[in-house]
This record gives structure tokens, C-alpha cells and sequence, in this order.
């Protein structure tokens, strides 16, 4: 990247930094604000099948005015239509219209950033679903400070995925998508190993959120069966097992298995009414994404421009 535009990026960063905590908890103050109304314009129209964006048909697809509507998947949209879009926004508004987008159809479980599936070396790995789409995000620490040997990687970049209906549409080596210098330098401060600012997707939190923010007995206490288990966003496995010298009936057992059946209660509350030993474990369930693998550079096929 052009050394004018870093040093640019390393000033921003330190004076960032620099801002006294009390300033720091103003500024976050307003861009929660504002973010909380543009959130509302966006839910307002894209119930109407508008796009809070540019104003046109969620359906509408215009290559002279490139929207983030368009990863949706309008009639028209191809995988050479992509560039169009990631040289007018950048990473975080990207998938922050994404996340948006997934909670209004299945809040948190459509979002799958897990830290504990996720490749620790990886500064970005994310997979997002709504109804028949996915997009995957990845960022590897080679590819934030650029492949001095690639002509279209050489800058700080990222990787994307998209599916329908379970079929590529765009994989990840398709394109190197340069950072714009807001990324840049929001994905710096949030790298610091001293950094006391975090970047959080107010509105498009994710089942990260969910296991970091809430405790486990919550999750547990207010977890209802789902009838498809495929559906699940959690899954709750949970060994009962007798105290020592003392035994557990069959017949109690039988009994909350079948209270369970009936009345759609999670087993895991209510095998407390057992005197027993009782150990939940707590888990993404069957409906949440995996998250997309990326392996490497010139790694997999180049998808067909459909």
C-alpha cells in the first residue's frame, strides 16, 4: 500500500488512542445513536422490500448504482457484478448489512463467528445465513499486510464467499478485496494487544455474543424444544448420574423423559427435580452455519460466472 496512505492510517490510529476514556465514551455514546437510527430506516424499509440504501425494489438490480442490496441475489446480479460493490463499501459495512439482514430472518443463530471454531491465526472468519443464502468472511494475517508478490493481493485485503442454495456462486480465491483505510486502521486499533476499544455489530451479534454475554444457566433456563432438531441453535447434552452410593430410578428417569415429550421443556431443566449429579454441556446447535474453511491461497476451483 501506498506509504502516504499508511502513514495516514498510523496517524489515525494513534490519535484514536490518544482520546481521553471520557471523550472515548461520548463518541461511542453518538455512534451508537446513530447507528440505532440507521438500523431503524434499514428494518423499516427492508419490511416494505425496499432497500434503506439507494431507495430501490430489494428485487431491483442496476449496475449504474452498485448496492449492498444486490448480494440478496436480484435477477440480474453475477459474480462479475461483485466488484462493483466492494469498491464502493468497505468490510465493516459490508458485513454489517449482512448480520442486519440474518437477524431479522433468525436472530444469532444465523451467525457463526465462534471463536472456538474458528482458526486461531485468523484475523477474520465468519459465516452469515439468511433463508437460501450464505456469505462467508476470511482474513488471514498474510492477507491484512498484503502479498508483496501478487499484483491484486499485494495490499491489505480480505475474502469472501457466497452461496445459494448451498451452491458457490463466488469462493474465496475469486477475489482480493482491498481494505478501505477506515478498515484498516478500526481492524488495527481492535488488533492492539493493549487496545481497550472493541468493535461490536450493534444489531448483527452473533452466537459469539450469545455464549460470551450470556451465562449458561440463562441459556438453559430459557431454552424452549424445537421440533426440528435440525433447526436447533443450541444444543444441550446432559449426563445424570447418581450420587455416590445411591442409585437413580428408571421409572423417574422415564417420567421427565416423557414430561419432556409432552410439554416441549428441554430435558436439561428438568432433570433437576432429580436428586442426581447433573452436568449440561452447552453447544452450537444443528441450525447454526458451519463456518466456511478457507485453506490457503490457490486453493479450490474458480466458480463458473453465473
Amino acid at each position: 500500500m501506498d506509504p502516504t496512505i499508511m502513514a495516514r492510517i498510523d496517524a489515525a490510529v494513534a490519535k484514536a488512542k490518544s482520546v481521553p476514556p471520557e471523550e472515548a465514551a461520548r463518541i461511542s455514546e453518538l455512534e451508537h445513536k446513530r447507528v440505532v437510527a440507521e438500523y431503524e430506516r434499514f428494518s423499516e424499509d427492508f419490511s416494505r422490500g425496499y432497500c434503506y440504501l439507494c431507495h430501490s425494489p430489494l428485487k431491483t438490480f442496476s449496475v449504474s448504482k452498485p448496492c449492498l442490496h444486490w448480494l440478496l441475489h436480484p435477477k440480474g446480479f453475477k459474480k462479475k457484478s461483485f466488484p462493483l460493490i466492494y469498491q464502493r463499501f468497505g468490510y465493516f459495512q459490508i458485513e454489517s448489512y449482512l448480520r442486519w439482514v440474518a437477524n431479522l430472518d433468525k436472530p444469532l443463530k444465523n451467525i457463526n463467528d465462534l471463536s472456538e471454531e474458528k482458526n486461531p491465526n485468523k484475523i477474520i472468519e465468519t459465516t452469515i445465513k439468511y433463508k437460501h443464502l450464505e456469505w462467508s468472511f476470511s482474513c488471514a494475517p498474510s492477507d491484512f499486510e498484503g502479498h508483496g508478490n501478487s499484483a491484486s493481493g499485494k495490499d491489505p485485503h480480505f475474502h469472501f464467499q457466497m452461496k445459494m442454495d448451498k451452491r458457490p456462486l463466488i469462493v474465496f480465491n475469486d477475489f482480493h478485496i482491498p481494505f478501505k483505510e477506515e478498515d484498516i486502521w478500526k481492524l488495527k486499533l481492535i488488533m492492539q494487544p493493549d487496545s481497550r476499544f472493541e468493535h461490536r455489530f450493534t444489531f448483527g451479534e452473533s452466537m459469539e455474543n450469545l455464549f460470551k454475554e450470556i451465562p449458561l444457566e440463562t441459556l438453559i433456563d430459557t431454552s424452549e424444544a424445537t421440533e426440528d432438531e435440525t433447526e436447533a441453535s443450541l444444543s444441550l447434552d446432559t449426563l445424570v448420574m447418581a450420587k455416590p452410593g445411591e442409585t437413580i430410578k428408571g421409572e423417574d428417569l422415564y417420567k421427565i423423559i416423557q414430561e419432556s415429550k409432552a410439554t416441549g421443556v428441554p430435558l436439561a431443566k428438568l432433570v433437576g427435580k432429580l436428586d442426581a449429579n447433573v452436568t449440561t454441556i452447552v453447544s452450537p446447535g444443528p441450525g447454526v452455519p458451519e463456518l466456511a474453511q478457507r485453506h490457503g491461497r490457490g486453493s479450490g476451483k474458480k466458480t463458473e460466472d453465473t
